[in-house]
């Protein structure tokens, strides 16, 4: 919802010495300033339209939405929230790494 408090009045003044308020001169019927029903409070608020649609009715095209909303669940589904082996070399030499308690340790030659 869009609500906007202005006092028109106010405006018109301080524009007043700063020439015309509209575009174009012809165009002037549809940049008149919407005129407030006298039961309003000090505000008047306007809400956008269902669905999407406009003034003529037609509907705003969403633009795939559904199908971006799903490509991202995809994605979301297949990412792999622990560490993953990338590389299977990588796998075979830490199985050939001696550990101990799960950590790497060193090779110690005796003599």
């Amino acid at each position: 919802m869009l609500c906007l408090k202005l006092d028109y009045e106010k405006i018109l003044n301080a524009w007043s010495e700063k020439g015309s308020l509209y575009i174009h001169d012809d165009d002037y019927e549809s940049q008149i300033v919407p005129q407030l029903h006298p039961i309003a409070s000090e505000h008047t608020c306007w809400t956008a339209p269902e669905n999407g649609a406009c003034d003529g009715g037609e509907r705003v095209e969403i633009g795939g939405r559904k199908e971006r909303v799903l490509r991202y669940k995809e994605k979301r589904r297949l990412r792999l929230f622990s560490n993953r082996i990338r590389y299977q070399v990588r796998k075979i030499n830490a199985e050939k790494r001696p550990r101990i308690k799960g950590r790497f340790v060193k090779r110690v030659d005796r003599v």
